[in-house]
């Protein structure tokens, strides 16, 4: 394996982006959700997009920082079409060591991964083949959020998550099956699933939470279709925690800011990065049995942030 000392070849970083954006601000009236917008490479982490990409900011930070431990040349580069063809051309140059690849799921990353030809790291990018993946505990994370909200007294339970997305499905799997081992039930008409953007998201639970029949507690797949459900408990009336409580996953930077504070489970965001990196370099070091040998999964563990968006169900 290599050592610190050595000078490795440049490492490709690539941040994937294809969905529009909604810019997040905190003003004197809260926080503040803009209008979606397809914004250029070179804006990515501008001060405006500083909170709406956090999470993936935070990633990128720790994979710097532990490229410069092992004396490493990063490239970074943001892409919107990993089949690119000028793309593909420049990542697969003889000088390129290896590739982390962050972001938002592609229907494409399997055939990017078959036109990759050097190692090859997925970051929080659940994908079954040959590379090497460093991801989030996504059951341990969710289980944690519905034995908070059962201790709390908490049997009527809802579940609002993103769609396409394998994380999102192992979240709600993970919601499914805590549900039933509690011996609560699983209802579908609280199951609230779509995009991730937050506008949209408050509207899909303002629906869901103006049923005669509502839940006590929603889990969220992430803290912005959090911040969607807290704008609708907002527009329906109704107070946060003392008739809805409310948890999101990540601990992205808006989330202590957002009214209540989020309760939330907290990703070590930059020890993804980190793993990623020395992963990489692993694989690197592997020479041409890389190239045949079946990645494996590594998984970073989840801390459960309470705060004060979750309390005891109403009476």
């Amino acid at each position: 394996m290599s050592t610190h000392g050595e000078v490795v070849e440049a490492i490709d970083v690539v941040l994937y982006r294809h969905e529009p954006i909604e810019p997040v601000s905190i003003g004197q009236d809260g926080m503040q959700v803009g209008p979606m917008s397809n914004i250029p490479s070179e804006a990515m982490f501008a001060p405006a997009f500083r909170l709406s990409n956090s999470f993936y900011r935070h990633i990128v930070d720790g994979v710097l920082e532990e490229l410069r431990r092992w004396k490493s040349k990063a490239v970074l580069q943001i892409s919107d079409d990993l089949m690119g063809k000028d793309f593909l051309a420049d990542l697969n140059t003889p000088e390129k060591r290896g590739m982390l690849l962050i972001g938002e799921y592609s229907p494409d990353l399997g055939k990017f991964v078959d036109s990759c030809k050097m190692p090859l790291v997925l970051v929080d990018l659940l994908y079954d083949g040959l590379p090497d993946v460093v991801t989030i505990d996504n059951h341990g994370g969710i289980a944690s959020v519905v034995e908070h909200l059962v201790s709390l007294g908490h049997r009527e339970i809802g579940f609002v998550g993103g769609a396409g997305n394998p994380s999102d499905h192992e979240r709600r799997s993970s919601f499914t099956a805590r549900m039933l081992e509690a011996g609560l039930s699983v209802r579908p008409e609280w199951m609230s699933e779509g995009s991730h953007h937050i506008v949209e998201t408050t509207q899909r639970v303002t629906g869901l939470l103006k049923r005669s029949v509502r839940p006590t507690a929603l889990v969220c797949c992430n803290d912005w279709l959090a911040l969607g459900a807290l704008r609708a408990a907002e527009q329906c009336e109704m107070r946060v925690p003392q008739d809805l409580s409310i948890a999101g996953f990540d601990d992205v930077d808006g989330a202590m800011f957002m009214s209540p504070a989020l309760t939330t489970v907290r990703v070590p965001t930059m020890d993804l990065g980190r793993h990623a990196v020395r992963q990489l370099m692993v694989r690197c070091s592997a020479g041409e049995k890389a190239k045949s040998t079946r990645g494996c999964v590594l998984r970073v563990r989840t801390e459960l942030v309470v705060r004060q968006s979750t309390g005891e169900p109403p009476r």
